[in-house]
């Protein structure tokens, strides 16, 4: 995959495909950039047993083209169901959030570019509650917008922390669960209530060696899900799933063999002045689902191999089943049905697919 470099101010703010990062030009000295953290739970090995079943992906439909103008997508950055399976489709370079209904029709558009209420730069990631409000990060303004289903601005609200967002979910108290990390941090997952205040924060980051600290966020940190009862966090790298109470209470930590991903420290790559992350060798952690309250499916990017590994692990530490597909990430669930986005596509697009599992001796 050929990746396009955009750098914006002094302080750098670059995009490669689907990773955004600072390059902090204070950290001078490689000294000041060592950042570990502790691990505050009991970790347990996953377990393979004979028999694992196999993942595959079936594509429903897909939403994007080169000739409609309701469906030309500049760049994809993230998808998200609404309660009544419409789709809403962030677009990074068209500075706009689309609506579809869930057999592809185009229902209506969010927001513009600009630097105004309502208006955005950088809208990187998307969720719809259940009175279907719409909640858009934007990560060059920092800051959080909701519109109510007809598209009108209900209010907006930053973010206390330097955070790149990976993911957004709500629960079922209508909480927005945020996956998000960076410099300072010492959590991945932050709980947002309806009135926009951070009510938790949890699930501990440890960082494997030293980092740049404008590249913490997208080489560390991870993703996170809420379902009925708790919360859990993937780990971008190394592969470890945290499973917490729905207060942030620890229930279970599962770690994956070494080989299952890039370490932190082999993510990026200083060369004079120049720093960058490589991200056509960094094999990480790009998504997690619950499934249920006992199975999470995790998504790995391993771009390297032009792939992505699928992998549902249970509550009590066991691989259940694993499954091959050409390189792409899972946004987000709604019942069997998650959207896709393929990286590296010619056109860009989000598919519906369905994740159906087939018995190991198929």
């Amino acid at each position: 995959m050929s990746m396009t470099r955009r750098c914006f101010h002094a302080t750098a703010i670059c995009m490669f495909g689907f990773g955004i990062f600072a390059a902090d030009a204070e950290c001078a000295e490689m000294t000041e950039c060592i950042r570990p953290l502790a691990s505050t739970q009991d970790l347990r090995e996953i377990r393979e047993p004979d028999g694992i079943e196999a993942i595959e992906i079936v594509e429903l439909r897909s939403i994007g083209s080169l000739d409609d103008s309701s469906t030309a997508f500049g760049q994809i950055s993230d998808a998200a169901f609404g309660p009544d399976q419409s789709i809403y489709v962030a677009d990074l370079l068209n500075h706009h959030v689309r609506r579809f209904s869930f057999s592809g029709e185009f229902l209506g558009t969010f927001g513009r570019q600009g630097n105004g209420p309502g208006e955005f730069q950088w809208p990187w990631k998307v969720a719809v509650d259940e009175n279907d409000t719409l909640v858009v990060w934007d990560q060059r303004h920092r800051r959080f917008t909701r519109f109510d289903p007809g598209g009108m601005l209900v209010g907006t609200f930053n973010a206390p922390g330097n955070w790149l967002v990976t993911s957004m979910h709500f629960t079922p108290e209508n909480n927005l669960v945020v996956g998000a990390f960076g410099p300072n941090e010492t959590y991945g997952i932050h709980v947002i209530d309806p009135a926009g205040d951070v009510v938790r924060a949890f699930a501990s980051v440890e960082l494997d060696g030293a980092i740049y600290p404008g590249m913490i966020g997208s080489l560390a940190g991870g993703y996170a899900d809420a379902h009925a009862g708790g919360v859990l966090y993937g780990h971008k790298s190394p592969y470890r799933i945290d499973f917490f109470t729905d207060t942030g209470e620890p229930v279970e930590s599962c770690v994956g063999p070494a080989a299952w991903t890039t370490p932190h420290s082999q993510g990026w790559r200083r060369s004079g002045t120049t720093t960058e992350i490589l991200w056509d060798e960094y094999k990480h952690v790009g998504g997690v689902f619950a499934l249920d309250g006992n199975r999470v499916l995790t998504v790995i990017l391993d771009p390297a191999n032009e792939r992505s590994l699928l992998q549902i692990v249970t509550s009590d530490c066991v691989l259940e089943a694993r499954g091959v597909v050409a390189r792409q990430t899972l946004e987000d669930r709604s019942g069997d049905y998650f959207l896709a986005v393929p990286i590296g596509a010619y056109v860009p697009e989000v598919r519906v697919v369905e994740l159906r599992l087939q018995p190991p001796d198929r």
